[in-house]
């Protein structure tokens, strides 16, 4: 697929680059040279196969647009365009009076960017516009933040090679209302109804789809096709949810140079996997990364979702008073009596996983193989003494006559 980008705003006009003071000297004779920037965020990445977000940038209409503009695009999810420009003393005066016109906002599609798609860099940009009274759109802030979904996952599956789709059904709300607002707040407030220790941003969590939610969709009958999907009015909204579950590394896949015969010693120190050759082994991902996200991924699948603290500081976080006019499709009075989590599996992310990696813990250095055989013989070596020690006081009370019952007979030879 190609990349898309979103409407470009003004990000640097031209009277912000030029050097002001040179008009003081002479008003009318002088030219003052700079450069305007343009800045967009990137929509969707495409895929390699489709058209580059450079192309599709530079395909974007953008007043008083150069023939061949030059536009690059950052590893944040924002393309930018840099063109060269030149004011008159004069028209210097007049720009300096350009002022914010926030009425004009609709009329020119500023404001609020929303977030940009997750880049193969695992970054997101946000960037909030204004309308001025030369009738553009200038660039206000811009913040960015980590992501794993996307591209970034489709990277490099070791960044993320688990994820958690949760069935989210929201009790009350109407499809009708649901816009691209809706799924960041969904984000954002997923992510602050769990704990930090899970390591779960509001850029590793995505919203798949939004669709009315029927009540019999969701039982047994239902799935199975034997009760038919009822038309009646819908209870709510129901919105399918991905968690991604990343790793905190900044290079999530194992080197090329890993050389064959220190992965050899790495199979043999975990003594698991001694019917294999090096080659069959997945060396992509790190196991110790593999078997801790694993296990997060079950906790939030099994326990977190489940409990009833998550869903209602989930519903405290989409109706808080901060957010009512941001968050105004959550006001409904049956919200939070009437939303449940309908379902949550998990899934690998597009990597060869050993599936022993999971059960059996992490390869582990040559080192540790040795040290375990180590210690399973001080353990055998250890519990053959104590036997041999019990069994010889034992055999010295019973030949000094000392009657311990029916326990003497144990170690009585002569019986």
């Amino acid at each position: 697929s190609d990349c898309q980008v979103k409407e470009p705003v003004l990000s640097q006009s031209c009277i912000d680059s030029v050097d002001k003071p040179l008009c003081k000297l002479n008003q009318t004779n002088v030219v003052l040279l700079g450069t305007e920037k343009w800045a967009a965020v990137v929509k969707d990445p495409g895929t390699r196969l489709g058209k580059l977000c450079t192309t599709a940038a530079q395909e974007m209409e953008v007043k008083d647009q150069y023939r061949d503009p030059v536009v690059t695009c950052n590893s944040m999810g924002v393309c930018e365009e840099e063109r060269p420009c030149q004011l008159t003393c004069p028209q210097v005066q007049r720009a300096s009076q350009i002022v914010k016109n926030i009425r004009d906002n609709s009329r020119l599609k500023c404001g609020d960017s929303l977030w940009s798609a997750c880049d193969r860099m695992c970054v997101q940009t946000r960037m909030i516009s204004a309308a001025f009274s030369d009738g553009k759109c200038h660039e206000i802030t811009r913040e960015s933040r980590p992501c794993h979904i996307d591209a970034c996952a489709r990277e490099d599956p070791c960044r993320a090679p688990y994820s958690v789709r949760l069935v989210l059904g929201l009790g009350g709300l109407e499809l009708g209302q649901w816009s691209a607002k809706s799924e960041i707040a969904i984000s954002t407030s997923i992510s602050n109804a769990m704990d930090k220790n899970l390591g779960v941003g509001p850029g590793d969590i995505a919203v798949r789809l939004a669709r009315s939610w029927f009540l019999d969709e969701d039982s047994p009958d239902a799935a199975a096709g034997t009760h038919p999907t009822g038309k009646t009015k819908a209870h709510g909204l129901k919105a399918i949810v991905d968690v991604a579950i990343a790793s905190k590394r900044e290079n999530a896949s194992i080197a090329d140079e890993t050389t064959e015969n220190d992965e050899h010693w790495r199979i043999w120190g975990n003594l698991t996997q001694l019917g294999e050759t090096p080659n069959e082994i997945d060396k992509r991902c790190f196991d110790e990364d593999l078997f801790v996200l694993a296990r997060r991924a079950l906790l939030i699948k099994n326990t977190v979702l489940r409990e009833k603290k998550f869903l209602t500081t989930l519903i405290q976080q989409l109706t808080s008073p901060e957010r009512r006019d941001e968050n105004r499709v959550f006001m409904s009075s049956s919200l939070l009596n009437e939303s449940r989590v309908v379902a949550a599996w998990s899934f690998r992310n597009g990597v060869d996983v050993d599936d022993k990696v999971n059960y059996l813990g992490p390869r582990k250095p040559w080192w540790f193989g040795i040290f375990r055989v180590l210690h399973f013989t001080t353990v055998l070596l250890t519990t053959s003494l104590v036997l041999w020690s019990l069994f010889g006081v034992f055999q010295h009370l019973n030949e000094h006559g000392f009657d311990l019952g029916e326990y003497g007979g144990l170690f009585d030879l002569r019986s």
